[in-house]
């Protein structure tokens, strides 16, 4: 099954590095949890910003809120499940008042464990 996205060639892709990384590493448990957490999760966040179609205005990714973007230059993300996030030039900011926690760019989401 394809993740939401993604193309069959992009998912080849990333199985085939899922490989490599095992038969390199020797473990891979250890490998599937980076190809499938911090891996997808950097692939994921590049590009985040922008919207389809060059879109202003889309529901955020969660659903739970909506978020505004400027061509992926600017914009405000607001929902209950990513929290309050400013995006400018790539960089995140953003607080989240469900679990308490500031979200820094190269730092990441510091404060409460994820529930």
């Amino acid at each position: 099954m394809l993740a939401t996205g993604q193309s069959e060639v992009q998912t080849r892709a990333i199985a085939e590095y899922y490989e490599m990384v095992a038969a390199a590493s020797g473990d891979p448990k250890a490998a599937a949890n980076w190809v499938m957490g911090d891996l997808s999760g950097a692939l994921n966040a590049v590009g985040k910003d922008f919207l389809p179609d060059g879109s202003l205005f889309a529901v955020a990714p969660s659903g739970s809120g909506f978020q505004v973007s400027l061509y992926g230059l600017a914009g405000i993300l607001l929902a209950a499940r990513e929290g309050l996030e400013v995006n400018l030039l790539g960089l995140s900011f953003g607080i989240d008042a469900v679990r308490p926690a500031v979200k820094l760019p190269a730092l990441g989401r510091l404060g409460m464990a994820r529930l």
